[in-house]
């Protein structure tokens, strides 16, 4: 009868512990990836600082997400006059308006 014996019993330890570190600290997407604010700022300054809408230049802090159902998030900033009135148009009118700013109507 024959025995399977590793030549070195060790061997899986050593595999082990080469796979047993820290994933977290290397891997943690959040260590690499912008703030939210940087991510607005980085928007704003895309758009001039201006807001998408009126066009009024404002500093990067005064300018904000529009947060409107139907458009992609984090893509267009506007002022906060704006942000408001965005709440009352509908989802098309902005688009209307969007697109004639896009045509520099």
């Amino acid at each position: 009868m024959t025995q399977l014996i590793s030549p070195n019993p060790m061997s899986n330890v050593v595999q082990f512990s080469q796979f047993g570190g820290n994933k977290k600290a290397e891997n943690s997407p959040s260590a690499n990836s912008p703030s939210p604010k940087e991510l607005r700022e980085k928007a704003a300054l895309k758009q001039e600082n201006q807001c998408n809408f009126c066009g009024t230049r404002k500093e990067p802090k005064d300018l904000h997400w529009l947060n409107q159902i139907g458009f992609k998030p984090k893509t267009h900033v506007v002022c906060g006059t704006c942000s408001s009135e965005a709440k009352s148009h509908s989802m098309d009118e902005l688009r209307i308006i969007l697109a004639l700013k896009a045509m520099d109507f």
